[in-house]
């Protein structure tokens, strides 16, 4: 039988217990509770760019939602089961996922764009018209 052994699998195994023993003490049933998706935030001139890494994830079950100036993204991610219904290691975590983000006032939530590709949501979040900065021309007299 071939065993599969990982160097941080004792770290992995403490990290998940961890969880587990604060997440009680704090009130939050670990087994149930939302894991945040990795993600990055490049601000430019014209916005923001958000991308999450969501590897495993049918783009399809992605939900994008903005209310009160709030965008959350959500999704979930299934657990995967071999035809006998056993995992012997499973490093990915599963479940669902969900972030949830304040908009600033010069953003434009009309104006969200998302594209998924290759496990990475990429979530475009445009300045509005007016918040854009602008070259004023001086008038020589």
């Amino acid at each position: 039988m071939l065993v599969h052994t990982h160097p941080f699998t004792d770290v992995f195994r403490l990290e998940r217990e961890l969880d587990r023993v604060f997440g009680r003490a704090f009130g939050a049933d670990p087994a149930r509770a939302a894991q945040h998706a990795p993600l990055t935030m490049l601000p430019d001139a014209d916005g923001v760019t958000l991308r999450a890494e969501l590897p495993g994830v049918d783009p399809a079950a992605i939900e994008i939602a903005v209310e009160d100036r709030v965008l959350t993204i959500s999704a979930e991610r299934p657990a995967l089961r071999h035809e006998n219904g056993q995992t012997r290691l499973q490093e990915r975590r599963v479940g669902a996922f969900r972030q949830a983000l304040q908009l600033a006032d010069d953003l434009d939530a009309e104006a969200i764009t998302a594209h998924a590709e290759h496990g990475v949501l990429t979530v475009r979040v445009p300045k509005r018209a007016e918040a854009k900065a602008r070259k004023v021309a001086v008038q020589i007299s």
